[in-house]
């Protein structure tokens, strides 16, 4: 119960983290041609995902399988949201953005929609691992002698899920840190043979 609490306390403060993270780290792109490819793909793939959950599922017999799909599907529309409003992961369309500065916003969209969606995800995390731990928690206090070890084994997994939804936020920010770290070392780098290009002189032919 300890860890519970210390791990809802770190995932409380870096919930402003991320948000401050975000706000401070602007992207561009120079077209939005770029943005409707994925909202296009994203769009497919929520369809894909729906009718495999419903042909699979019928076909084997299982709700797991739906439910997954399902679930995908869910994430996948989430996923379209920051293409659709690009100003709320903190990125611009500018027709002056450079190739390397669209390889990077194009790069940074999952990481900077992971880290908008902190709080949500960790939350959805939190609870379905809470639920599951109730539930086996019930299956190890109810069900015989010879079913207790996988009722603890359901558990254990119940437990790593709850734990990943409370340090969600550290561990995505700590990537999102990791990746500029390397953008911004990039684009430094090329804007250094930018100015150098600038600067040359420009050399005449002397009669």
């Amino acid at each position: 119960m300890v860890l519970v609490f210390f791990g809802d306390f770190i995932s409380e403060k870096f919930h402003s983290a991320c948000s401050s993270a975000l706000e401070a780290n602007p992207t561009s792109i120079s077209s939005n041609a770029y943005l409707e490819l994925i909202f296009f793909l994203n769009t497919f793939l929520v369809v894909g995902l729906v009718f495999s959950g419903v042909y699979f599922g019928i076909q084997t017999s299982s709700l797991n399988i739906f439910l997954g799909c399902l679930a995908g599907a869910a994430l996948a529309l989430l996923a379209t949201i920051p293409v659709l409003n690009p100003q709320i992961i903190n990125m611009s369309i500018s027709e002056k953005s450079s190739a390397a500065s669209d390889l990077i916003g194009l790069s940074a969209i999952g990481i900077k929609s992971m880290l908008y969606y902190s709080s949500l995800f960790a939350r959805l995390v939190i609870i379905v691992g809470a639920l599951l731990l109730l539930v086996a928690t019930y299956q190890v206090l109810t069900v015989d002698r010879y079913m207790v070890e996988q009722a603890m084994i359901d558990g254990s997994v119940a437990l790593g899920i709850l734990f990943s939804g409370l340090f969600y936020p550290v561990l995505v920010y700590l990537l999102f840190m990791a990746v500029f770290f390397v953008a911004d070392i990039l684009l430094a780098v090329l804007s250094l043979k930018e100015i150098k290009v600038i600067n040359i002189p420009t050399v005449t032919k002397k009669d």
